[in-house]
């Protein structure tokens, strides 16, 4: 999970206080005791959440993530993973996320279930549509989401697994200020300000990596496509689709390079929040919406090598770009940004780290670039 806390107040950009991160530093060492797994057997870790920002002060909550490893079918030593993850926390301004999410196979690894539950009510910053909007015009606004995502996939062959997917959605949209680019997106599309939809789609997915949370070698390709239609609660028909690829190579003993192409498209009838967002986990250095349209394009490269047995560092560059539909993308107002990292090794047999980033973005053209230092401390890898 990317730390949705991730946001620039008015005066500046996010900057976790170090006593914070020492103390969520302190808690995870200490209590992130997790069983020492060996193949084939159950393993996982837990770990205490302690943040604070000018905009949700005080934050506590934890994560805890169950895995182990299956033997899938093919030719090969194919493996995958059995996970259940749990994310909440609670901020003193009455925010909250809470997320329960697992993979199980099953019939020999044949069939594959996935699901996701998501509940939050947390406020977010927008500036408008496009890849030039001004922070001159930012508003913000509170979604109220509850969003469950079930996923049923047979092995097709090789590394590939197809299959169903079916999204049940409640989101109503708070706080929105009269005159605001947020009213006037609404208003523009004749939308509600809360839909109760539900979705189907298609998903169809590809994964040779040599591991879940670390991987070294191999790749992962995803392609999704849900479409909410007015038979099922939409107020009008709207898709979301999405194509993710993440490739590592090996560069020597223990560094990997990792690469992540994103591309994603939402039609212009779908709710705010569920657009395309440039930023956050899809750039790091920039604030996750600080640009939204329909398409959306990144890339992030990120070289990772160690450092101590227990810590390693990262450094990483991306890019990304909007806009209304992809022959429309172009290079004149491209978002870039890099930055470094450093990571501890939570569980050393299944790789799971504790994750604190640095970024800095910028952009070409007309479009305004990040006005800081971006942090991000979290578990697990970028991607």
């Amino acid at each position: 999970m990317e730390n949705r806390t991730h946001r620039r107040s008015r005066a500046g950009p996010l900057r976790l206080p170090a006593l914070s991160i020492l103390l969520c530093t302190t808690l995870a060492v200490g209590s992130g005791a997790a069983t020492n797994a060996t193949a084939g057997s159950p393993g996982g870790v837990f770990v205490p959440i302690v943040f604070s920002t000018p905009e949700t002060g005080l934050a506590l909550g934890g994560t805890a993530i169950l895995f182990r490893d299956v033997d899938l079918p093919g030719p090969g030593d194919h493996q995958g993973t059995d996970t259940l993850t749990v994310v909440g926390f609670y901020t003193t301004e009455d925010q909250y996320l809470a997320s329960l999410s697992g993979q199980l196979h099953f019939a020999g690894g044949l069939w594959k279930v996935a699901n996701t539950t998501t509940l939050s009510e947390f406020p977010r910053d927008f500036y408008g549509i496009g890849n030039r909007s001004s922070e001159a015009h930012e508003t913000s606004y509170t979604p109220v989401r509850a969003r469950n995502s079930l996923r049923l996939k047979r092995w097709l062959g090789g590394a590939w697994y197809g299959g169903g997917r079916w999204d049940a959605l409640s989101l109503d949209i708070e706080d929105v200020e009269a005159g605001s680019k947020t009213e006037e997106y609404y208003q523009e599309r004749d939308l509600a300000l809360d839909v109760d939809a539900h979705g189907i789609g298609l998903e169809i997915t590809r994964d040779t990596r040599s591991a879940s949370f670390f991987p070294t070698t191999g790749s992962k390709t995803e392609l999704s496509a849900v479409t909410y239609p007015e038979g099922l609660g939409a107020e009008q028909d709207f898709t979301l689709a999405e194509l993710d690829h993440r490739f590592y190579w090996p560069l020597g003993e223990d560094v990997v390079l990792a690469v992540q192409a994103l591309a994603e498209y939402a039609s212009d009838e779908a709710p705010l929040p569920l657009l395309p967002q440039l930023g956050g986990s899809s750039l790091r250095g920039f604030y996750e919406g600080r640009y939204v349209d329909t398409a959306l394009v990144s890339a992030q490269a990120e070289a990772r090598f160690p450092i101590t047995p227990r810590w390693r560092g990262a450094l990483f560059l991306g890019a990304g770009e909007v806009a209304p539909r992809f022959s429309d993308l172009s290079r004149d107002h491209l978002k870039y940004a890099g930055g470094f990292g450093v990571r501890y090794v939570l569980q050393p047999d299944a790789r799971i780290h504790l994750r604190l980033d640095f970024a800095y973005g910028q952009a070409r053209g007309d479009a305004e670039g990040a006005d800081g230092l971006a942090v991000y401390f979290n578990v697990g890898e970028a991607f």
